[in-house]
Order: C-alpha cells, then structure tokens, then sequence
C-alpha cells in the first residue's frame, strides 16, 4: 500500500490510496470493499491515537509517499484488518517523522512557518515542495512557476497582518546563514514590498511619512525624480532645522546594527532598494509605539541618511533617475497582485554583465525548477527565547488595556515619542509587575519604548488599574482579595520572537471563574500593540 499523508491539529487526511492484494485465493467484491472501509478509518482517527505526541498544537507533518506492508489472514474481520493498518500506519509515520532531511518529508511548526518557508522559497526559485504547500491550502495546485506561488503566499500573508512583521524580523535574522532578505529584495515586487511595511504595524507609521514625504520630492518605489537632499541629510550630518537623535540608528537595536552594517557591505542592494531598506531598518531599529509624526520623521531621515551612505550618493541618485522605460511584459514575467495595488512583473533575469557585478548576491532569482541539480536551501532558523515569569496573569488585561483611554490617548499623541509603549509601561507597572520579570516586556510587545515618559503617566494608570479591580470585585467577587494581584500573580513561560508573544501555562492552572470573565481568552493579533499574544494551556 502507498500514498500521501498530511497530519495537523485538525486531524490525519490520506491524500491518495493505492493497495494491493496478494491472496492465494480470489477475493469477493463485498470483502474488498470491507477492507477497503477498515482503511477509510484512518481518516477520521484522531492525530493523539495515531502517533501520541508526535504532532504538536498546531504543527504540520506532510509525508508525500508513504508505503505499508500488513499482513491479516484473509478470514479476518473488519476490525482486525482496520487494527493491522492502523498499527503499520503509525510505525510508518513514526519512521517518516524521525527522517527530516528527506524531501518527500516536510515538518512545520505552524502555518505560519509553512508559510515562511513558501515565500523564501519561491524567492530563490525551488519548487521542491509545492505539493507540501498544495496540501496546506497556500497555494492552489503545485507544479507551477516560482513566481505564482511568491504571489500565493503574499496574498495569503496580507490576510494574515499579525505574521507579516514576524516573518519580515525572520527573514532578516535568517539573512547571515540562508540569504532570505537578499532573496526577498530580488524577487518580491516594490509595491509588494510597500504592502507589507504598511501592513505591519512597527513599520507602518515610518512607511506612511516616507510615502508622504514622497509628495515632496521622496516617492516611496522607484521613481524618475531627484532626491530631496534636504531629507536624506548628507554625510556631515543631519539637515537644517531637524534636531539630531540621541542614539544613532544603528545603535538602537542589535538587529539594526547588523542590518547597517550588511548595508555597508552590500551597496548595490542599498542603491537599488533603498526606501524598503531604509523603513526596515528604522522599523527593526525603533518599532513604531505610536510616536507622533515629528518623531517619526526624524528617525526616518536618519534611515534615509544612513542608507544613502551605504550606497554612495551618486548611487542612490542614479538608481532613482536611471530607470529604464517600461518594457512590456514578456509572456515568462510573472505577476504579483494584493488589495487594490497595481499588477507588478517579477523582473526578469538580468544581463550578463549585471550579474557579474554582483555574482553572490544579485544572481536572478525565481530561476530553479525541479529539474535543476542544485541542493535544496537551508531552512530558516527558528529565532525564539523562552523566559519565566511570576506574573503571567498580567497578560490577561492586554485586550481590556487596548480599550482604555490612557492607551487610545497616548497612541494618538501628536508629539510624545513611543507614546502607547510608555502608556503600556505604566499599565504593567500599576498592575504589579516587577522590574526584570518577563510579563513587563511582554506588555509592551516585546520592544522598551523611547524617550521619556510623561509625569502624569503613573497616576493615570494607576486610576485606570483601580477601575479594573472594582470591576473584578463586581463581577467575580468569590475571587480572593485583593483580586487584582490574585489574577496577575501565576507563574508562567513566555516564549518571544519579533511580533509573536506566546504565554505557556499549566493546564491545571486553568480558573473557571477567570474563564467565565474571558480574561484568558486568546487575544490573537494586537494591531495597535503590533504583536500576535497567544495565550496557552499545556497538558
């Protein structure tokens, strides 16, 4: 027997069936289709009976081929040969799971992960698991060009805002050992790329100022026009009549150090894609906590300028007042379309002598096919940290904090920089938590906000704090006094990546009383905290 298997949360499913029988004697129509009936439970078992704990919450293992040898007398029942089956069925998936490095094998830990993997891998132009995704339900049929399916994942991604700052953190952590961003630049479309800065929320408000500012004289995508000096700033430093910051762009973060100096290293990428590159590295550097617009063009002239040096003036100049006029497109382009953006051709394979400028890095993307030699790529390192915390409970005021007043005021602060992470802040620290415990930094979407906070911020919140426990004493009043530390102090695991928060706690910690409040319901994706919060219960 052979065929394909896809195994997630949801259940087992068995793509295709082939059997064979081998009996010394014939066999009868109605025993076959009996056989045949004992295998169709292998459809509906559950995924724990099938394999215990081989797949997780919401992992994914698809085996494309799987072959079984059973053995059962020919006299026996229904339920013999369903048991025969479902036994070799689990020792072969077993097999199958323990093998990660065979291509008829692929394993995610989530859909957001498969999903990842798709658009890297489309990028750099390997079809090797199309039949994976097909399964999924990213893409529609396999065995089609790169290009389709880059387009399918980000179509699918857009619908999904809370993953799209996840994944583009991914890609550029990814970048030293798989090449993903370099991937990504070559082969997503610019208007792709505005879509998805706009769509999260660290990098939505630095895209907005610089699509702006483009009425001035700065267009977001390539565009035949001049830059505006007097916004890039030159290398002297900043323009006249804007104030320099305190932290330079590429001190703020890790990741923004890195990032600016694989700029530096790579001047080609930062000439070509300079406006993508430079609202990512403000984005990684000082994720968007609703600073006002003054804060945020400031810390985007700095990107600009910073970039542009990477690139060389003449450089960034010239990428913006080069561009060849538009050729039709040729029946191998390839077209990326998402909301209510213009249709972008994937750009076709450069020139002889643009590669060889660039061999290691602007090599044509989207060129592998499944007759192509090449080893599959790296995967993606899965970039996470788990940290304890006392005071997990705290999370569970994350939905009711994006309601409150202090937050929607600060957030719409004109002037205030990193306004609503300041406001988060002083939430966390009015509840209770503590300096150093991990539930502080999960309050606020994982990023300590800039600047100084207002005066009056603590006593605000602590007024607000006050009206969450007269609720509490309201509506739970058989929760123990005082209620408000009673909810928050519970121990608990936080895993963090960039933009995904989840919070891990014991099954037996599960309160019907805090259930029936709703406290502990998933919040999912936050759009003004610019994180997915997930909130767990582990066996």
């Amino acid at each position: 027997m052979s065929g394909g298997l896809t195994m997630a949360s949801q259940g087992v499913r068995i793509g295709h069936l082939h059997s064979h029988f081998h009996t010394p004697e014939p066999l009868a129509p109605e025993q076959l289709q009996a056989w045949h009936e004992a295998f169709a439970q292998g459809d509906t078992i559950d995924v724990q009976a099938l394999a215990g704990q081989l797949v997780g919450p919401d992992e994914w293992l698809l085996i494309q081929r799987l072959d079984l040898a059973v053995n059962w007398r020919q006299d026996s029942g229904s339920h013999e040969v369903a048991r025969h089956w479902l036994q070799a069925l689990q020792g072969a998936v077993t097999q199958a799971a323990s093998q990660p490095a065979h291509p008829g094998v692929v394993r995610y830990r989530s859909r957001r992960e498969g999903l990842s993997d798709l658009m890297y891998r489309s990028a750099l132009g390997e079809t090797g698991r199309q039949w994976a995704w097909q399964r999924m339900g990213l893409i529609a049929r396999a065995g089609v060009l790169p290009g389709e399916v880059l387009a399918s994942g980000l179509r699918h991604l857009l619908n999904d805002a809370g993953w799209v700052w996840p994944m583009l953190c991914q890609w550029v952590a990814a970048e030293p050992q798989t090449a993903a961003l370099s991937a990504m630049l070559r082969a997503l479309p610019e208007a792709g790329w505005r879509q998805l800065l706009l769509a999260a929320a660290p990098s939505r408000g630095y895209a907005q100022v610089l699509a702006h500012k483009g009425q001035r004289g700065v267009m977001y995508g390539t565009g035949q026009h001049e830059v505006d000096p007097g916004w890039y700033g030159d290398a002297e430093g900043p323009p006249m009549g804007r104030r320099a910051l305190a932290v330079r762009v590429s001190d703020a973060s890790p990741m923004a150090s890195w990032l600016a100096d694989w700029l530096r290293r790579r001047p080609h990428l930062a000439a070509r894609h300079g406006d993508t590159l430079a609202v990512l590295l403000v984005a990684v550097a000082w994720p968007d906590q609703g600073s006002g617009e003054a804060v945020l063009s400031e810390r985007l002239a700095q990107a600009c300028q910073q970039v542009r040096e990477a690139a060389g003036a003449a450089a960034w100049r010239g990428s913006r007042e080069a561009q060849p006029a538009a050729q039709p497109s040729r029946s191998t382009d390839l077209v990326v379309q998402a909301g209510a953006e213009q249709p972008q051709t994937l750009p076709p394979a450069r020139s002889s002598t643009e590669t060889a400028a660039h061999p290691s890095d602007e090599a044509p993307a989207l060129a592998r096919g499944d007759d192509d030699d090449t080893p599959p790529a790296p995967a993606l390192p899965d970039q996470h940290e788990w940290l304890p915390t006392a005071w997990a409970g705290a999370l569970f005021w994350l939905r009711q904090a994006g309601a409150c007043h202090l937050v929607a005021a600060r957030a719409n602060a004109s002037a205030d920089e990193d306004a609503r992470g300041h406001a988060l802040v002083a939430l966390a620290r009015a509840l209770g938590v503590p300096e150093g415990d991990a539930a502080l930094r999960a309050f606020i979407g994982g990023h300590e906000p800039a600047g100084q906070p207002h005066p009056d911020l603590a006593l605000q919140a602590a007024a607000v704090t006050r009206q969450w426990a007269d609720w509490l004493a309201e509506h739970a009043p058989d929760l123990p006094e005082p209620r408000l530390p009673a909810v928050c102090q519970r121990p608990g695991r936080l895993r963090f990546e960039p933009g995904w928060i989840e919070l891990h706690l014991r099954l037996d910690q599960a309160d019907t009383r805090i259930r029936r409040l709703g406290l502990d319901v998933d919040p999912g994706y936050l759009p003004w905290l610019g994180c997915v919060v997930r909130i767990r219960y582990d066996d």
